[in-house]
């Protein structure tokens, strides 16, 4: 079984052996020679791989999705939308700031502060909601002061709000197309 053993060990193995030190090789020191340079080659490879993925990626990335997105920001740029603007006049817009009242049925213990725009198509409903500015706000106020703090707090009472606004002011402007914005609306 000696013999089979030293025949079995590579010849630089035995030079260096004494004959105590002699067993039979493993799978592992067999195989380590030829293993170790597959093993060094598959990160290599793994890395110039990913290297080169990068590479066709960014170019991809720079030469053809880039240009897309380049257009699409130039076509929605404020500078091509100004154009637009100019050939259009500004809307017509009356402001009624601050308008504080008491709610309906909190006797003092709450209050609404609303700041009314309503935009108007003509030059003549703009000239008539100035002039009729004092009347338009006790308008407003009485239609405010009328609101149930519950109704204020609804779901949706800020569109109601402004739909019966928009019939008080038609009434001082004689334009039936305006728009009526709330730009504050604070309960407290």
């Amino acid at each position: 079984m000696r013999a089979a053993l030293v025949q079995a060990l590579p010849l630089h193995r035995l030079t260096h052996c004494r004959r105590d030190d002699i067993s039979a090789p493993t799978v592992q020191e067999t195989q380590a020679p030829s293993a170790a340079p597959a093993a060094a080659a598959a990160p290599t490879k793994t890395i110039i791989l990913a290297i080169a993925a990068l590479m066709v990626g960014s170019a991809i990335g720079a030469f053809v999705v880039a240009p897309r997105f380049r257009a699409g920001a130039a076509a929605s740029t404020p500078a091509a939308d100004h154009g637009k603007k100019q050939d259009t006049e500004p809307p017509r817009m009356v402001k009624i700031d601050n308008v504080i009242v008491n709610p309906a049925g909190t006797q003092g213990q709450h209050y609404l502060i609303v700041s009314v725009a309503i935009e108007v198509s003509t030059a003549e409903a703009e000239a008539r909601l100035h002039r009729e500015e004092i009347p338009l706000r006790d308008a407003v106020t009485g239609l405010l002061e009328r609101m149930t703090l519950d109704r204020l707090t609804q779901l949706g009472a800020r569109d109601t709000l402004r739909g019966q606004i928009a019939r008080t002011a038609v009434a001082f402007a004689g334009d039936s197309a305006l728009k009526v914005y709330l730009p504050q609306f604070l309960i407290q």
